[in-house]
């Protein structure tokens, strides 16, 4: 395993990435995920950067998508692909708007 560490803002020492069970509320809904953050090694702050909070939501968001069997962004492209569909065309039957899809 590979330790990933980075500096801490709090100190500029080392501050490593850690992970623990977590829950979150996402549309009246409470999933369990896996948090992930940075913790100083000095003063044993925890603080998150962009990127670990976009990976710590989108672990929730796709516990969504795969309980109520709504597609992933990449299912949704290849389906589009394998029937040639146009953007406007897999926009309708999605039920977006004209340009909601391309967007």
């Amino acid at each position: 395993m590979i330790k990933q560490t980075m500096t801490s803002p709090f100190t500029g020492g080392v501050a490593t990435l850690l992970c623990e069970p977590s829950t979150l509320v996402f549309r009246k809904e409470t999933f369990q995920y896996v948090h992930q953050f940075y913790e100083c090694e000095d003063t044993h702050e925890r603080f998150t950067t962009s990127e670990v909070d976009e990976a710590n939501i989108a672990q929730v968001y796709n516990k969504y998508r795969a309980k109520y069997g709504i597609p992933f962004p990449e299912e949704i492209k290849r389906i589009r692909q394998h029937y040639g569909l146009s953007a406007t065309k897999m926009s309708e039957i999605l039920g977006f708007g004209e340009n909601q899809y391309s967007l």
